[in-house]
């Protein structure tokens, strides 16, 4: 009976202690196996990186024409947040034949942090009360006959229901 109360003892010590090792987890586009040298400015077309690299994490949605490839390395401790350990961009621009124009990479040492502001935005429009959206209200809509089977309001000729 003493041996399996260590035994168990044992068992719970370990499962305690494996709770406490950090776990490293690589999220998004893994950069270190990848042929980001093989990508000259000024010959390498915008297919040649996509059989070279892959799809990218994201593309720019305005202005220049560029591809993003996103790597971030997290290390999380028992049970708390991931921490980000390490992160790469790599932002590929090209010209608007679709050749690359510009590599350029960036490291978490370039990240900024941005204050959020706590501040409303202002939405334009008027602002009724309960009493003035009732009033307005009054009139605007269309009577049972009118709406019987029309469509956005507008009243089908009498002649035509049925």
């Amino acid at each position: 009976m003493k041996n399996m109360n260590k035994f168990f003892s044992l068992i719970a010590l370990a499962v305690l202690v494996s709770a406490c090792i950090k776990t490293e987890e690589d999220r998004g586009y893994v950069t270190r196996f990848s042929k980001f040298d093989q990508v000259q400015t000024g010959t390498t077309t915008k297919e040649q990186v996509k059989e070279l690299l892959g799809t990218p994490s994201t593309e720019s949605s305005f202005g220049d024409n560029c591809w993003y490839y996103i790597s971030t390395k997290t290390e999380t401790v028992a049970l708390g947040s991931p921490d980000v350990v390490d992160q790469t961009v790599w932002a590929i621009h090209f010209n608007p034949e679709g050749v690359v124009s510009s590599v350029n990479k960036y490291t978490a040492a370039d990240a900024r942090e941005i204050a959020i502001a706590k501040d409303r935005t202002a939405t334009e429009g008027d602002n009724f009360n309960i009493i003035q959206q009732f009033l307005g209200n009054i009139g605007r809509f269309n009577s049972d006959e009118d709406a019987a089977g029309g469509s956005g309001g507008v009243p089908i000729p009498r002649g035509a229901r049925q």
